[in-house]
């Protein structure tokens, strides 16, 4: 089977998407598919001879808000898809966001080619995401014509089913186990290592992991905060950072681009945080439970159904400062605790959210719409 998968990013940009559709492309090659990805113009993104890249030449980052760039980047793509359609011939359609599955929708009627979309985030339930891009988001799924909808989010599968959406299945994401097989992560230097990776942005709830950094700094001081990740609120989380005399606490690294080394650095750590404001099925969930980590989240999204509390996590509610604080003190002072919660959650990943299973169960959709 020929399979295309249209993607905003793929590696070596960061995003949980790129590491979803380079996941997925190697184990459909391992069961014998052939594999192509049409991705945005990023330099970031490695150059192969089944990888086409379309638009203009941008940061990654910037496909995670709508700019000039982007805007015209998706236009062009409009006139570039049938020549891509016509040179490689898919038998399937596999697009990871609504727009640009929107864009694919527009040629399947004349290329008689079937599209699935795995949406990793959708926008249109939540009211705080502005109407505007609410609306366009509905408007563009509404008009796709797609075989299937696949979302990694338990939560938006009931928001499809309530607007009669046809046709929506839950797939989470997950992780390859090949790549984090070793034992359990050990702190260095006496230090308890908290981790946190992703995009640096307000949804992310990192001021609140500062305030929480503050507030227990003073009773406790053997641990430190390693931040991954770049985004438009860097300096603003450096100048907070140096505010509340934090600085010896919190360590900035900028964005990991070889995953070798962001695997070496989950290795480290002890403790792998995640305040934000909003989730919706994160990726690093389960790379930080793959690596042994114990795991603090907030009540968001999906998390509040794959995860347990105090059995494979620590769950917090999201914006609170107080909740995060006692979250991280429990942890740093209770070593059974942290040895509990990591254990479960490499347990859990290994039964249930690893490749092996997921592209099983995405091949099943595939053979479906093209019967």
């Amino acid at each position: 089977m020929k399979i295309l998968h249209l993607t905003k990013k793929y590696p070596n940009a960061m995003g949980g998407d790129a590491v979803y559709v380079a996941n997925l492309e190697k184990y459909q090659r391992i069961s014998g598919h052939q594999v192509f990805i049409l991705t945005s113009n990023c330099k970031e993104i490695v150059t192969r001879d089944n990888v086409f890249k379309f638009g203009l030449k941008d940061r990654a980052r910037n496909w995670d808000k709508i700019g000039f760039k982007r805007l015209i980047s998706m236009l062009m793509l409009i006139f570039y898809f049938p020549y891509i359609l016509k040179k490689i011939r898919p038998d399937v359609i596999h697009a990871h966001s609504v727009e640009l599955g929107f864009i694919a929708c527009l040629w399947v009627r004349i290329f008689k080619v079937p599209v699935v979309l795995t949406c990793h985030s959708i926008l249109f339930p939540y009211r705080d995401c502005g109407f505007f891009r609410r609306v366009v988001d509905f408007i563009l799924l509404k008009l796709s014509s797609y075989k299937e909808i696949i979302t990694v989010d338990t939560e938006s599968l009931g928001d499809f089913k309530r607007l009669n959406f046809k046709d929506c299945i839950f797939i989470p994401t997950g992780v390859d186990l090949d790549l984090f097989n070793f034992g359990e992560a050990k702190g260095k230097n006496g230090k308890i290592k908290f981790l946190f990776v992703g995009r640096l942005e307000k949804i992310k709830g990192l001021n609140l992991l500062f305030q929480s950094i503050n507030l227990i700094a003073g009773r406790c001081r053997d641990f430190e905060v390693l931040i991954v990740g770049e985004g438009s609120e860097e300096e603003n989380l450096r100048r907070l950072s140096k505010e509340l005399n934090i600085e010896s606490f919190v360590s900035f690294l900028g964005p990991v681009y070889n995953s070798q080394v962001l695997i070496d650095l989950y290795r480290s750590c002890d403790i792998f945080i995640l305040p934000s404001l909003r989730e919706w099925c994160p990726l690093v969930i389960f790379e930080a439970w793959a690596s042994s980590l114990a795991l603090i989240a907030t009540k968001t999204g999906s998390i509040a159904k794959i995860c347990t509390h105090l059995e494979d996590s620590y769950i917090i509610r999201p914006g609170d400062v107080n909740d995060l604080q006692q979250a991280m003190l429990d942890l740093i002072q209770n070593s059974d605790l942290r040895n509990k919660l990591a254990k479960s959650g490499r347990r859990l990943v290994e039964k249930q959210y690893n490749w092996h299973i997921l592209n099983s169960e995405i091949g099943k959709v595939y053979t479906n719409i093209l019967k």
